[in-house]
């Protein structure tokens, strides 16, 4: 995530942008370690952006209640200052919750007009992750350039997908949200997301910082999660699957 420098002092922003990229759990302390650390500014900084920075530390914690309450918080003190509002839409996507981050994302762009484009991108990212693809390709279409956006060519075919499985948008966000609820369940640790295309089908990697030996058992409540909360989960258009941070890496590497 883009955290926003300290006036005073840039290493605690810097070593909290160090565990954001990592995305692997901190330690419990390494995570008191921080709050000690932003405490020690409380008074030295603006107070706004104290509550910034608390709300960085709760991500990494991914501690959404704490990140939610902080930020809106620094909001408070502080309502036009955009790199604030930017670095919550960073926390609350980094974190997996797609859905937050598009509603705020939705006021900041009637809050920051000189900031449209930036915003619309986001939209655009945020709206795909949520899977609602017909929204997000309205907020890709608002774009100065719409083909120069990364989700472009992907984005059309999932709606094709979509349209020939009759999929809406409010449903596929349902059938997402529900991934979620096995994340909450396990109090895994959300990594990061992807979506490809696997056979004609939407395939959605949802990467947990747990074991490779432990991922078979929570895809398999993750189909149950399915089963038991929807009358048809759309398997033959959207796969959604948990994959090891460790899976992720060494194909990177």
């Amino acid at each position: 995530m883009a955290a926003q420098a300290l006036p005073i002092n840039n290493e605690l922003t810097d070593e909290i942008n160090s565990y954001a990229l990592k995305k692997r759990k901190p330690t419990d302390l390494q995570i008191r370690s921080l709050k000690n650390k932003a405490d020690k500014l409380r008074g030295k900084v603006p107070e706004s952006l104290y509550y910034d920075v608390q709300g960085m530390i709760a991500f990494l914690a991914h501690d959404i209640e704490a990140l939610s309450t902080h930020y809106q918080t620094a909001i408070k003190l502080d309502s036009t200052n955009f790199q604030t509002q930017y670095n919550y839409l960073a926390a609350l996507s980094n974190a997996g919750t797609y859905s937050n981050a598009l509603a705020h994302g939705k006021l900041m762009l009637a809050n920051f007009p000189e900031h449209s484009e930036e915003i619309l991108s986001l939209l655009v990212e945020y709206a795909f992750m949520a899977c609602r693809m017909h929204e997000a390709l309205f907020f890709l279409s608002q774009l100065n350039d719409p083909s120069q956006n990364k989700y472009h060519p992907l984005l059309k075919k999932c709606i094709t997908i979509f349209e020939a499985a009759e999929l809406n948008d409010d449903v596929a966000e349902r059938l997402q949200s529900l991934v979620f609820n096995v994340i909450q369940k396990n109090n895994l640790y959300f990594s990061s997301s992807s979506i490809g295309l696997t056979d004609n089908c939407i395939h959605y990697h949802i990467y947990v910082d747990s074991r490779i030996e432990d991922i078979f058992e929570i895809n398999w409540q993750l189909a149950n999660e399915l089963v038991e909360n929807t009358e048809n989960p759309y398997s033959d258009a959207i796969l959604f699957e948990f994959e090891s941070i460790d899976v992720l890496e060494e194909s990177l590497a």
